[in-house]
């Protein structure tokens, strides 16, 4: 059972990134603006981040097990569209402390350590059913690394279209201080959303310590909603 999962969840991300037909990524053009009430971006759900994986974050699976806990006791029409943003790294990125970067090896594409964790990702299958989460790869050209999905302008564009109509957008994800906070900003900077329609979920948001949530929940209450 846990390989068909895997196997799924793997075909999923090949079927669901922003590579697919503009048929399927243009929800500005097929969704009603009534619909578009409220959206789910998940930063880096991965097994790598988790508490046993490569790169560890303290608490990261519990908190994780709370935000599939949460997706599970939703109705279906609650939220219109979940993002979820992966590290999908190459073996010999640059990030990686073996290439000089700043990072242990974490979320090679393709391997467990890149997939979503579990009991997540078998809640996300429930909501892929009803076609309403996307996959956004990022960090994936080995010389550069992307702390944001909107790094790469190709996933920006495609953000910002999907939340053309948004009237609120909950954010949450792994690393608070890292890849979420750049998140924040990358939808800011780049226009995608308005700080005052964004709320951060801090129960579902991990960090490596402490002294870190405290730091980015005072980034937060000085930069958006």
């Amino acid at each position: 059972m846990k390989k068909s999962i895997i196997a799924l969840a793997a075909a999923a991300l090949m079927t669901a990134c922003t590579s697919a037909p503009e048929s399927e990524t243009n929800i500005e053009e097929t969704t009603t603006a009534e619909a578009m009430e409220r959206n789910l971006f998940i930063v880096d759900p991965q097994n790598g981040f988790m508490d046993t994986g490569s790169l560890p974050v303290a608490g990261s699976q519990a908190r994780m097990d709370s935000l599939a806990s949460y997706l599970k006791s939703l109705p279906l029409d609650y939220y219109d569209h979940i993002l979820v943003s992966l590290d999908w790294h190459t073996v010999n990125h640059s990030s990686f402390a073996e290439y000089g970067g700043p990072w242990p090896e974490h979320c090679v594409a393709f391997t467990t350590g890149a997939l979503v964790t579990e009991p997540l990702m078998t809640e996300l299958l429930r909501w892929m059913k009803e076609d309403k989460v996307k996959f956004i790869l990022k960090g994936q050209l080995k010389e550069k690394d992307e702390y944001s999905s909107l790094d790469n302008e190709e996933n920006a564009a495609f953000i910002k279209n999907a939340l053309a109509k948004t009237k609120t957008l909950d954010v949450c994800g792994v690393v608070g201080t890292v890849c979420v906070q750049n998140t924040l900003k990358g939808l800011i900077e780049k226009e995608a959303i308005a700080p005052s329609k964004i709320n951060v979920l801090y129960q579902y948001t991990a960090q490596f310590d402490d002294k870190a949530e405290a730091e980015f929940i005072e980034w937060c209450k000085a930069n958006v909603k």
